[in-house]
């Protein structure tokens, strides 16, 4: 009775009828007093969490029919002030009088798993950081390389307006490459600002003049079919 564990049996009977024989600190282990399970098995699955019911009460059918003779189950229970346990039971059954008796030892083992858990998180989040360093990485190298592209194209399109007269009509496409190309330079810094390969500057900036700019970026991202309000 001092174990940290609960001690049980019971009893089959050749019409199937389950007699507890030991539940053992049973309370103890889920808050709930005895007399809430006074059906046996129906009470203590009513305690088990409805998404591992059904496997405990397969592996107790096989048991408590002879079609197996040990199980090792994992599953939940709501305890009485309504919060989450963990346990481990180990089952066994052998044949007596004329039907069979089951016994098992169940194990508290809710700090394991909210330990097991909570070391899970932090792989998440470790897992996750090492990938943002890698797209700070990636991001990185293409705006650099893109940006290489950007001052070919910038280059070009300068000589292309000095080589045309002020009035051809030409002169309108070559601003919009321009601006566009300048955006995309843009662009390119903030991903780099990102990746943190440039240093970022911190100063007085127009908040309008900063949203349509963004707008005008977030075009390039999204369907033909949205709208941008301001």
């Amino acid at each position: 009775e001092q174990l940290p564990v609960l001690v049980w049996s019971v009893y089959v009977t050749s019409d199937g009828t389950m007699l507890p024989e030991r539940t053992i600190k049973l309370p103890a282990l889920t808050e709930r007093s005895l007399d809430t399970f006074d059906v046996w098995p129906d009470s203590w699955y009513e305690a088990i969490f409805p998404e591992d019911r059904e496997d405990v009460s397969a592996k107790v059918e096989e048991l408590s029919t002879g079609k197996s003779t040990e199980a090792e189950l994992s599953y939940r229970v709501l305890a009485e002030d309504g919060t989450t346990m963990y346990l481990e039971d180990t089952m066994r059954s052998r044949p007596w009088r004329d039907g069979w008796r089951m016994a098992g030892v169940i194990r508290d083992v809710t700090d394991i798993k909210k330990a097991e858990m909570e070391t899970e998180k932090l792989e998440e989040r470790f897992e996750q950081a090492q990938k943002l360093e890698s797209l700070g990485v990636l991001a990185g190298g293409i705006a650099h390389d893109f940006n290489n592209l950007l001052v070919g194209v910038l280059g070009h399109a300068r000589l292309a307006a000095d080589d045309l007269p002020d009035e051809s009509p030409v002169q309108k496409s070559i601003q919009s490459i321009d601006r566009a190309a300048r955006r995309a330079a843009d662009l390119c810094r903030q991903m780099l600002a990102y990746a943190g390969k440039v240093p970022v500057s911190i100063g007085a900036l127009d908040l309008r003049e900063s949203v349509e700019e963004i707008g005008e970026l977030l075009r390039a991202s999204i369907s033909a079919s949205s709208v941008i309000d301001y």
